[in-house]
């Protein structure tokens, strides 16, 4: 609920930027806030003024957590009866969480590790380890890494290797700017590229490592997160 209310504020706010232009930038975010506490919002049934002052809606609110408290109650014990009928769990691998984007055949959990216990909404693990019940994927204790997920994180980490260099390059060309990716083609078409020892085009490179068609640049990209980020809906990039 807090997070929609300030992205209602920060679009209420830049609306009105963007009518008015700059200056008073304190007053203009008053009058956002303002706005905001003054719409109807269906989350609350009224105002944010209203809330606070009125029976009918502090009650209305108090039954709407009252049912999500219960809600969530409900969620939780599924979980816990998930783990303890399987025995084990896997957690997110690093980084999963804060970057959720990950294509669809890369891992997203980390290897198998059996359930000591749960203590409230928490999983320990046998080493002792402690992480939220809600990010955790309940699986057969007997459960291994999925082969073909081995196999196509291999197959991912040598096509990074052989695209390193021209990710390199485009880093270079971009500088601190954000870019089309029509600038940049037209600047890889005047380099060229070692592969196992020959000089390749930027589209035979990617040729190689089955990146075809219309989005194979967009796609050899997104290989690289921590180097390089599209933007503008895929159209241009910019440094990570």
């Amino acid at each position: 609920m807090l997070d929609r209310a300030v992205q209602d504020v920060k679009a209420r706010f830049s609306r009105i930027l963007a009518s008015t232009g700059k200056g008073e930038e304190k007053q203009k975010l008053e009058k956002a806030l303002k706005a905001h506490n003054n719409s109807y919002h269906s989350t609350v049934h009224g105002s944010p003024n209203e809330v606070g002052k009125d029976e009918t809606l502090i009650f209305m609110n108090l039954q709407d957590n009252a049912l999500k408290l219960e809600h969530n109650a409900q969620i939780l014990d599924k979980r816990k009866v998930s783990l303890e009928a399987t025995g084990a769990f896997r957690k997110p691998l690093p980084g999963v969480v804060k970057n959720k984007f990950r294509r669809g055949y890369e891992a997203k959990y980390d290897k198998v590790e059996q359930l000591r216990e749960i203590k409230g909404s928490n999983v320990v693990s046998a080493d002792g380890s402690q992480v939220d019940i809600k990010l955790v994927k309940a699986i057969p204790a007997t459960s291994g890494q999925p082969p073909d997920i081995s196999e196509e994180n291999q197959r991912v980490t040598k096509k990074r290797d052989k695209l390193y260099d021209m990710m390199e390059t485009i880093q270079e060309f971009i500088g601190g700017r954000e870019v089309s990716l029509r600038s940049l083609a037209t600047h890889l078409a005047k380099q060229r590229f070692d592969l196992d020892g020959q000089q390749k085009t930027y589209k035979e490179l990617l040729r190689s490592q089955s990146l075809l068609g219309f989005g194979a640049l967009a796609d050899a990209i997104r290989l690289f997160p921590q180097m390089l980020k599209l933007t503008k809906e895929g159209f241009y990039l910019k440094r990570a």
